[in-house]
């Protein structure tokens, strides 16, 4: 069995913690709907941050060989990570949705509530999306793959 170490979670942290600033942002956005230029700009340009974060993320982890090393070591827990896989890219395309919507809708009064509903609704699914992910890790660090 092949010890992981800490620091081989680094980039997916330091990924999320940029991800969480990105969340943080957007929720206070939010808070201020009044739909100003500079909300709209804000706003697109926050989930195109979120956007990349998403994608990167894939990047990181792959880069680790975790699919590889949960295959040898955690085989149980295979199947969900290649799950938490499939919703990462559901999540990419939604996140994409939502900045196309924040575009096409930017200076429109009457869509500010549709968009923050949207961004609402987003933030809500990632957030479910990290602690699904951050289980799996910690399950397969703490039982199958952490230390020896």
């Amino acid at each position: 069995m092949t010890a992981i170490t800490t620091e081989a979670f680094s980039g997916p942290m330091l990924r999320s913690t940029s991800a969480s600033r990105v969340q943080r942002r957007l929720t206070e956005l939010l808070r201020d709907g009044r739909g100003r230029a500079g909300w709209w700009v804000e706003v697109t340009r926050q989930l195109d941050d979120l956007a990349e974060s998403v994608q990167g993320s894939a990047v990181d982890l792959d880069v680790l060989g975790l699919s590889e090393q949960l295959r040898a070591d955690a085989p149980h827990l295979l199947g969900r990570w290649q799950r938490i896989a499939a919703e990462r890219d559901g999540l990419y395309e939604e996140v994409t949705r939502v900045r196309r919507l924040a575009g096409d809708s930017a200076g429109d009064p009457g869509a500010v509530s549709t968009v923050s509903g949207a961004i609402r609704d987003l933030l809500q699914r990632i957030r479910r999306f990290q602690q699904r992910s951050g289980d799996v890790l910690l399950d397969a660090y703490s039982r199958d793959i952490g230390g020896e």
